[in-house]
């Protein structure tokens, strides 16, 4: 972990590609944006630290802002950052622009985002052609959802992070979530398909202030699940001690699950750093084997259910890619002992068939093909129109979906749900996984 602290001649933090490829689990901190007064004392405190390796700086609306709080984390920890890159409100160009001033500074490590829904941002830069833009100027990585519990709205998280992959993401960032038998069931799936790519789990230390204010969310994308919500309205709520000393929890499974190591949001003071770093040491040392880890875990949320609220699967059964998760008797995968769920994706509309028709039949229909677009007729993407999506996504859902499968803005069903009947019903599944120019 020394090397952590030695920064390259340049600053160019290949130092991030070159630890993913250690055995080693490492935890960087996330910078939100704000918060001036406290950071500094907390940047000192990352900087002394050699458990952190690092940490994140997150995107806002001014790249001069964005840009100041990376060089002074640059500068006072001497460690390797992540900057995230959002499509929310941006061109293409515009974040390649974005890009080029992070470059400059010797910044080799993105996280490509597409963003969250804005009531006033008409343009949205997919993650996908951010990372298509970066390919071969840094080290770029991208998000996963594995926390949804609808079969097509899983798929498509699925295929979507398979998708970027193939535009050129080399690291994973598997987003905030409670429910520890979905962050296995990502490393699962991972396994399954043999995509060895390193893997970071966002972990967030929850604020009872944020959760009271967000009626029991911490972000858009990121509902509580109805036991920490409760507690975090509750007057005798647990103590924000009780919150790090979870974080530590979930941290101390992914990192016995074979993630690589985590990303560590809503700490805000130095002491907060180093209560968690120091609880994540005791969870080690007192449950240091998977089949240690799970009994505990298991044991004390025993009937507790980690589905985020706001929303509810179909039949009430949420959806689990896998049947033998969170099992202490099963540490690695195994496609046997791991048992995949069946499950059927329904057929697509009567509209959104006769589209696919159409495409697949431009040159026998004459005038009326004049009025489909020219497409791969492969691609089921590209088959239908976008219109539905508020973000006019192309390459696949975002992140944001919720639980009962509507888009962020809850105007109705996620668009990609139609795209995926279509795949399913062409036979062309995999082609969600692949970017259309390939």
């Amino acid at each position: 972990m020394d090397s952590a602290t030695k920064p390259s001649a340049d600053l160019g933090d290949n130092r991030i590609s070159q630890f993913l490829r250690d055995p080693s689990f490492f935890v960087m901190v996330e910078l939100a944006t704000g918060e001036e007064s406290s950071r500094g004392e907390l940047l000192r405190q990352i900087s002394q630290d050699s458990r952190v390796f690092g940490t994140l700086v997150d995107d806002d609306s001014l790249a001069d802002s964005q840009k100041k709080r990376l060089e002074e984390a640059m500068a006072v920890t001497a460690k390797p950052s992540i900057t995230v890159l959002t499509g929310a409100g941006r061109s293409s160009s515009a974040l390649l622009s974005r890009s080029q001033d992070f470059l400059a500074l010797g910044q080799r490590t993105f996280l490509a985002v597409s963003g969250d829904l804005q009531a006033n941002a008409t343009e949205y830069t997919d993650s996908v052609d951010t990372l298509e833009l970066l390919r071969g100027k840094a080290f770029s990585g991208a998000v996963v959802n594995p926390f949804q519990y609808l079969h097509e709205e899983q798929l498509l998280q699925y295929a979507k992070m398979v998708r970027k992959l193939h535009a050129g993401a080399q690291f994973l960032v598997a987003q905030t979530g409670w429910d520890m038998a979905k962050y296995q069931e990502l490393i699962w799936f991972m396994r399954s398909r043999e995509l060895l790519v390193p893997i970071l789990a966002r972990i967030t230390v929850i604020d009872h202030e944020i959760a009271r204010k967000n009626n029991g969310s911490l972000h858009p994308g990121i509902p509580l699940p109805l036991y920490l919500a409760a507690n975090a309205t509750r007057k005798d709520a647990e103590s924000p001690d009780a919150e790090l000393e979870r974080a530590a929890q979930i941290a101390l499974g992914c990192n016995l699950m074979g993630y690589s190591g985590i990303l560590l949001a809503g700490i805000h003071t130095a002491e907060q750093l180093t209560r968690f770093l120091d609880l994540l040491d005791n969870a080690r040392a007192q449950t240091p084997t998977w089949t240690d880890w799970v009994k505990a875990w298991n044991t004390r949320y025993q009937g507790v259910s980690f589905v985020p609220f706001g929303g509810k699967p179909v039949n009430d059964s949420p959806f689990y890619l896998y049947q033998a998760l969170m099992n202490p008797d099963v540490a690695q995968f195994n496609l046997d002992t791991a048992r995949p769920a069946q499950a059927k994706i329904p057929m697509p509309a009567w509209k959104d068939l006769l589209h696919g028709f159409c495409l697949s039949h431009q040159k026998l229909l004459g005038k009326l093909s004049s009025k489909i677009r020219k497409l791969d007729p492969n691609s089921p993407i590209l088959a239908l129109d976008n219109s539905d999506c508020p973000k006019r996504l192309c390459h696949g859902p975002c992140g944001n979906a919720r639980i009962d499968g509507f888009c962020e803005d809850a105007h109705g069903p996620c668009f990609f749900q139609r795209v995926l009947r279509l795949a399913a019903w062409k036979k062309t599944l995999d082609r969600l996984e692949v970017p259309d120019h390939e």
